[in-house]
């Protein structure tokens, strides 16, 4: 188990790789120009996708393979991939002032160095909130990818979500539904001190169906069943057996079909069966849902390629349903060692390396 100055000189590391992102980004010159989206993300995101036809779009960079290669940085893959990281970094320094001249390379590490220093001596259990912070970053930049590529379209006041490895939730109900939201602020008198301000706002989802069938989480989704149940229904069992339940639990609470299944970076053991899995998944799905599961580099090599093979099994299965899933590859080639040595961003234990997307239309699942 990692001590606490190791586990705090990872976060360090990959605060420092997303804060360079972000000077690569201020150093290209497009910095500015972005910012003004981001001035009311929400409804620059609602004005892309009625604009987008995300078929057509999703078909020109995968050249009509529904397999989309990160590495292979096209124009349009590369705004896309800018505009993420930028979303990704509200989470990453939610509350952080940055001043604009500082934003480069050595300027940034300075800045996290002095940001995280309170940090530096600090135990492992309490580097927990700094952790949560940089996997939620992960996840704001997975599903603003979607969202960019006009997939994720619904809001989340109007998602009824079902969650597999939901952990501690901290992905599940924060970083799926987090809002970037930047503001500048310009100093009239000194044009040198003007200011960015990352923060975020969380939209809540109409409902939430969790599992995760760690022990460790027993005590947390008897609180979320205690005090949430208006809106949380938290299982903590294995997912076959929390399946059969969940019709009957959502029938009791008056809770309408599932429209969004989540699996965050999930361990490959949890749909051994694809077939089952989704044979059990199409009774508590709306008529269309929408569908999304990523997977990280796990603990070994062993366990990352199987997390490969199950988004190919997904893949092939969904396409044979007459669906069209889309598979976005956020890592390098090679064979399988090189694949896991090579995420796009971020770093290896805390980075999502694919993403597989399918807008699920039940009755082709049955």
């Amino acid at each position: 188990m990692n001590t606490g100055k190791e586990m705090f000189e990872d976060l360090k590391k990959s605060f420092n790789v997303d804060g360079e992102g972000l000077a690569a980004i201020a150093e290209s010159g497009m910095l500015a120009k972005i910012l003004e989206d981001f001035e009311n993300y929400e409804l620059f995101i609602r004005d892309r996708a009625k604009r987008l036809n995300s078929k057509k779009f999703v078909k020109k960079l995968s050249n009509g393979t529904n397999v989309i290669y990160g590495s292979n940085q096209v124009p349009e893959l590369k705004k896309i991939f800018l505009y993420s990281h930028l979303a990704a970094c509200c989470e990453l320094f939610d509350g952080w002032e940055l001043p604009v001249h500082a934003i480069n390379r050595q300027g940034m590490h300075a800045l996290i160095s002095q940001g995280l220093s309170q940090f530096s001596d600090a135990p492992a259990d309490k580097l927990n909130e700094l952790q949560a912070r940089v996997h939620r970053t992960d996840v704001v930049r997975s599903m603003q990818i979607l969202r960019m590529m006009g997939l994720l379209s619904s809001n989340s006041s109007t998602q009824r979500q079902l969650s597999f490895a939901a952990g501690n939730a901290n992905r599940e109900l924060d970083g799926i539904h987090m809002n970037p939201v930047i503001r500048r602020k310009v100093n009239i008198l000194d044009n040198s001190n003007n200011m960015i301000v990352f923060g975020k706002s969380i939209n809540r989802p109409e409902n939430v169906v969790l599992i995760d069938n760690d022990p460790a989480f027993d005590e947390l989704y008897t609180s979320f069943n205690r005090n949430y149940s208006e809106w949380i229904l938290a299982l903590n069992e294995n997912a076959d057996s929390a399946m059969k339940k969940i019709p009957g639990l959502m029938n009791k609470k008056n809770w309408r079909p599932c429209n969004l299944v989540a699996g965050i970076r999930i361990d490959h053991e949890i749909i051994p069966d694809v077939v089952k899995y989704f044979t059990q998944l199409a009774p508590v799905l709306d008529t269309v849902s929408d569908f999304v599961i990523s997977i990280g580099a796990g603990h070994s090599l062993k366990e990352f390629e199987g997390r490969i093979n199950l988004m190919a099994a997904l893949f092939e299965y969904l396409t044979k349903q007459g669906l069209e899933p889309v598979r976005i590859i956020l890592h390098g080639s090679g064979n399988i060692e090189e694949q896991r040595n090579s995420p796009l961003f971020g770093c290896g234990p805390t980075t999502t390396y694919e993403i597989l997307y399918c807008k699920i239309k039940t009755k082709k699942l049955v």
